[in-house]
């Protein structure tokens, strides 16, 4: 049987928020709190300001990472012209947009499975999820595009890093 021992830590840290005996700076339906969001459990402690220091400051990655995720359509055309540098570049441009995309989709699910019924967290999770509609449409060209290049191009450029 396949072990899968990140998923159970993040249900037990669920359970113990779930159940925890105080929720500090909770966000009322409908608001953007500028305070961190920390549950306390005798087992530790999940605090979401780990990840962002408040929903204002979520806020403003977001845009960034949105206005960040449409810059990455620059890099259609280039890969092919380019040398291996430019991949490179290319890889770690895409990578970081998603790794930081994977960031907000944490804090957003986190945070609207504390409550499911405060409508704003949810509404939070879509904007994520439509995020990465985003990401992968700005991205799309990146496949065909290393296809294109052929595999000794692609193995070459391998060696040189």
């Amino acid at each position: 049987m396949l072990r899968r021992p990140f998923f159970g830590a993040v249900f037990t840290a669920l359970c113990a928020a779930l159940g925890a005996a105080h929720l500090q700076a909770a966000v009322p339906s409908g608001s953007v709190n500028d305070a961190p969001l920390a549950v306390s459990a005798s087992s530790g402690a999940w605090n979401l300001g780990d990840l962002y220091a408040s929903d204002l400051a979520w806020v403003a990655e977001f845009q960034r990472v949105q206005t960040a995720a449409v810059a990455l359509k620059s890099w259609r055309g280039k890969l092919k012209s380019g040398t291996a540098e430019t991949l490179f570049r290319a890889l770690d441009a895409i990578s970081q947009v998603r790794k930081e995309a994977a960031r907000l989709h944490t804090y957003a699910g986190l945070r609207s499975d504390l409550d499911l019924r405060v409508a704003s967290e949810r509404e939070r999770v879509q904007q994520v999820q439509a995020l990465g509609t985003l990401l992968e449409e700005n991205t799309a060209w990146l496949a065909p595009e290393i296809l294109s290049l052929g595999a000794p191009r692609v193995r070459a450029a391998d060696r040189k890093s």
